[in-house]
């Protein structure tokens, strides 16, 4: 199978530092998978998203070993346009990347920048705002928005230029819970309907593991655990600062293995014993 990235001894140190953000990081994820990046602050995931975006070493000075592959090519021999059209960066904050003054404009902001023909561009938009369910704040301004409709909107503004790499930096932080696991599901729709890969940090991770097919838990810069979601819960997560969901610490004590990666798979499974 293809893999969508391949990090490969990839260290780096930010300018003037002496002490790597990233060291010797080795992984792949397999085309159309999804990735749980975990770990505390300052562990290096957020040094990691953008080497594999491309703003490291584009962006970022600083000394740089190692390569990051995008479906096979090296990505610092990619230009922005050519990434951004295949990897599309969702950050914490949906204000840092929402830039129009109404949800239609600002979906329509990255597809004018690469060049879109006009009906095409209206083509992906109409798409992109049914398949989200946002034709009610259609023409409505950004500021007016909640954080849970910015948020919306901001990975609309991805999903227009059709990516086949989604990398999500703490997407439900700003959220509430019923928020949070709307922004869950769409990435599970995604996934399912158009095989696209992720990327996802969250420090809840209770609500990713369901759509998760691997995790990678740093720390100090390194990769600690790295695996399918089940190799990896059977880790000693807690060592790194990682809080298991109640859900899976449960079942440890039951005994169970596989794991459950809901409440409600848990609760069938109990059912029917």
């Amino acid at each position: 199978m293809l893999n969508i990235i391949e990090v490969k001894n990839l260290t780096f140190y930010y300018s003037g530092s002496s002490r790597p953000s990233l060291e010797n990081v080795n992984f792949s994820l397999p085309e159309g998978s999804t990735l749980l990046l975990a770990g505390i602050s300052g562990c290096g995931k957020t040094t990691l998203l953008r080497a594999i975006v491309g703003l490291i070493p584009k962006f970022y000075a600083g000394k740089y070993e190692g390569s990051v592959y995008l479906s096979g090519k090296d990505i610092n021999k990619m230009d922005m346009p050519e990434i951004s059209q295949n990897v599309g960066y969702l950050f914490q904050n949906p204000d840092n990347q929402l830039f129009s003054y109404t949800v239609e404009r600002d979906l329509a902001f990255g597809l004018e920048n690469l060049g879109v023909e006009k009906a095409e561009a209206m083509k992906r938009i109409d798409e992109t705002i049914q398949l989200l369910s946002l034709d009610y704040i259609r023409e409505k301004p950004i500021f007016e928005l909640s954080d849970g409709q910015k948020q919306l909107v901001a990975l609309a503004g991805i999903l227009v230029l059709r990516p086949r790499l989604l990398v999500l930096d703490e997407p439900t932080s700003l959220l509430d819970p019923k928020t949070a696991m709307n922004i869950i599901n769409i990435i599970k729709l995604l996934k399912s309907k158009f095989g696209i890969s992720a990327i996802i940090v969250e420090h809840r991770l209770e609500l990713a593991l369901e759509i998760s097919d691997y995790i990678l838990v740093m720390a100090n810069g390194s990769v600690k655990v790295f695996g399918s979601t089940q190799q990896a819960l059977n880790s000693d997560l807690q060592n790194y600062g990682i809080s298991v969901p109640p859900v899976i610490s449960v079942q440890r004590s039951l005994g169970f293995n596989p794991f459950e990666l809901t409440v409600k798979d848990f609760v069938k499974r109990l059912n029917a014993r």
